[in-house]
């Protein structure tokens, strides 16, 4: 008797351990991503703000920003995790959050530029305190944007979350283009082409808010990409709230761990230039 339930014992966690084993690899990703399922890094984050949810009652002026892009908009940057410790929170799944790395709306366990970047705000005066709403995912192309895409689809559900939260966004930050950047991998015209799309139905779903466009084409197997970079500047138009944000390929090999994410140098560097264009963009 006591060998059959032995066995039976076994089975059930060898069962179990290769399920788990799938769930946390790529093996079950058409899985989760069928079934909305929460991935590894996002049940790892859910884990680090575990009762950390706050209400938001701080009185004075107060910044929202809507964040999108690929991974050195989110969660890879290398170098200490931080909490803040002021005024500084994370909207999420249409709960508030005090701000801490791994931000939540990115993938990815490392750090990000948007604490530092909230906290030197709050320092300038800019803002009494400061939400970041994030739709971040890494390795991630243009298209994924485009009506359909898995990151439209993310953004539009962080707007979901700020309204539940009765905020809407004071600045939309666009930081993608790494992935678009290998050679004949997107045109030019086409990565204009869904930037400006993206925008529009921002703008149809009553978002007024500027729209700053980062310039960012580094990546493993080349440095910056011209067409790319000459396609990002040329969405700037102040007419239709499209603004200049940072130039990230300025920040060369020395800011980076593996040549395409931020050291914790980067992080610091890339933070305080997002701060130049957020303070730019108001004068």
């Amino acid at each position: 008797m006591i060998p059959r339930i032995r066995k039976r014992v076994a089975g059930i966690c060898g069962l179990f351990t290769l399920a788990v084993i799938a769930y946390i690899t790529g093996a079950a990703g058409f899985v989760r991503r069928t079934l909305a399922l929460p991935d590894r890094d996002q049940i790892a984050q859910q884990w680090i703000h575990r009762g950390s949810t706050v209400a938001l009652r701080d009185s004075g002026r107060r910044l929202v920003f809507l964040i999108t892009g690929q991974s050195n908009a989110g969660n890879y940057g290398r170098g200490i995790r931080r909490r803040s410790e002021s005024r500084v929170y994370n909207a999420y799944h249409g709960r508030l959050y005090r701000a801490r790395d791994p931000l939540l709306g990115s993938d990815g366990l490392g750090i990000s530029p948007w604490i530092p970047f909230a906290e030197t705000l709050l320092q300038r005066g800019a803002a009494q305190s400061v939400v970041l709403a994030l739709a971040v995912r890494g390795g991630m192309g243009v298209r994924e944007w485009n009506q359909g895409g898995s990151m439209r689809t993310e953004l539009f559900a962080r707007v979901a979350d700020l309204r539940a939260l009765g905020l809407a966004p004071d600045y939309v930050l666009w930081q993608q283009g790494e992935s678009d950047a290998f050679p004949f991998h997107t045109t030019p015209e086409d990565y204009a082409r869904s930037v400006r799309d993206l925008v529009e139905s921002v703008r149809q779903a009553g978002i007024s808010a500027p729209v700053l466009i980062v310039q960012a084409t580094r990546n493993l197997y080349a440095g910056p990409s011209g067409p790319i970079r000459d396609a990002q500047a040329r969405l700037v138009d102040p007419a239709r709230g499209m603004l200049r944000g940072p130039d990230t390929d300025r920040l060369g090999p020395e800011f980076r761990y593996d040549g395409v994410h931020f050291s914790e140098a980067g992080i610091t560097a890339l933070s305080q230039m997002w701060v130049a264009a957020i303070l730019n963009s108001s004068r």
